[in-house]
């Protein structure tokens, strides 16, 4: 536990750390009430579901979360967690751990794009890679979509090895076109639809039977790629269909993979799950407004009932990060929750258990994805961290100009 009580001490540093042009962007000593009371609330659970804006762009939820992330790993004991990030780049981290050749970057590209050019999630990565490195810490992806920036393994490396097994022509064939879908390189001549999603669809079921008949792959090797196989068939799949059977695929996905992850942890081992609210609330349907939708956070909770706790995050005022934009969050509307506590209080952050969300009832709050819903908060979220105000993340994205104050 030497690498655990190192890490904390520099957690406890970078919390109050000053900010600077470049560096680390962490929270304020204003914050460190709602640190401690959401440490303490969370301490005791098996599974802690961390959620934020859908458009993954805000700062201070980010930087927050870091800090308690960092306090439930050393305090609490939690030890394993999984990234709302593809499954594939993951595979190839655990590869690379085995074979004692990881570095902090591949942590970084299995995460992805969502978060590790955030200066708001360095902090992060620099905590995590030594307790994965030594066996500490558990590390997962949970989504099966492809093509983030930056995730070299399975932009680059994924299909060339699914692909091995294959007669040469097809291969090339299938290397083709998994390219050209990674990189969304369509065109007017040459458009995604019926024909070249087929075409992908018989590549990945071509796969699926090579994988299946290798003789030249060991076991584990065989269930990595038949992990990587399943999630682009799930993926691929509903690639044609209406918004909402996309959506209810990817929910699927998000949790056949959690519990795949799950299942192979040691009996008991505290798990944080780091995501969108719109996938970890107990019910975030309001935000989705789809007949037979239930969150990764719904399914979650069946299993671990109250052991499980979903913390969503809204702000009084401030703006948030949409790819290169910067969104301002809109004027409370009257008896709003986040007017209220932040009204009432000292502190730049307050955090709300299910008990207080229960007693405070049935009123508009924008914890889901910034958007004002009136709604009895207690049955959508187990607790809710509102901030005085949310920052855009300071993004280092090549091409990124950094909107954040």
């Amino acid at each position: 536990m030497v690498l655990l009580s190192a890490a904390l001490s520099g957690a406890m540093f970078m919390a109050s750390a000053p900010q600077s042009a470049s560096g680390p962007v962490t929270i304020s000593a204003k914050d460190q009430l709602a640190l401690a009371i959401a440490e303490r609330d969370l301490c005791a659970k098996r599974v802690a579901l961390l959620g934020e804006g859908p458009t993954h762009g805000d700062g201070h939820t980010e930087a927050f979360k870091v800090e308690l992330v960092k306090r439930l790993v050393s305090r609490c004991g939690y030890r394993a967690i999984a990234f709302e990030s593809g499954v594939y780049d993951f595979i190839a981290l655990n590869r690379a751990l085995r074979a004692n050749s990881a570095t902090p970057a591949m942590v970084a590209d299995a995460v992805g794009a969502l978060w590790k050019f955030d200066r708001e999630f360095q902090p992060l990565i620099d905590f995590l890679f030594p307790l994965v490195a030594a066996g500490q810490i558990k590390l997962a992806g949970l989504d099966f979509q492809i093509g983030g920036l930056g995730e070299s393994f399975t932009n680059e490396q994924m299909i060339p090895e699914l692909t091995l097994d294959l007669p040469p022509e097809q291969a090339n064939a299938c290397r083709a076109a998994f390219d050209r879908h990674i990189n969304w390189a369509y065109s007017t001549a040459q458009p995604f639809g019926p024909s070249a999603n087929a075409a992908l669809l018989a590549c990945v079921a071509a796969m699926k039977r090579a994988v299946a008949a290798s003789t030249a792959i060991d076991d584990r090797t065989r269930k990595e790629r038949t992990v990587m196989v399943q999630n682009l068939d799930s993926m691929l799949r509903p690639s044609l269909g209406t918004d909402g059977e996309k959506i209810l695929a990817r929910e699927d996905a998000l949790h056949q993979n959690f519990a795949a992850f799950a299942g192979k942890l040691v009996p008991r081992t505290k798990i944080i799950i780091w995501g969108a609210t719109t996938h970890l609330a107990k019910d975030p349907g309001a935000a989705w407004g789809i007949p037979g939708f239930r969150s990764l956070g719904a399914r979650v909770h069946d299993q671990y009932g109250n052991l499980a706790v979903s913390v969503g995050f809204s702000a009084l005022k401030g703006s948030y990060r949409n790819s290169r934009k910067q969104i301002a969050i809109a004027p409370p509307p009257a008896l709003a929750l986040e007017l209220e506590v932040i009204s009432n209080s000292t502190s730049s952050a307050v955090y709300l258990n299910l008990a207080l969300l229960r007693a405070i009832g049935i009123r508009p709050a924008a914890a889901l994805d910034h958007v004002y819903r009136t709604l009895d908060w207690s049955q959508v979220m187990d607790a809710m961290v509102i901030f005085d105000e949310e920052w855009p993340s300071h993004s280092m994205r090549p091409g990124y100009e950094d909107v954040s104050p």
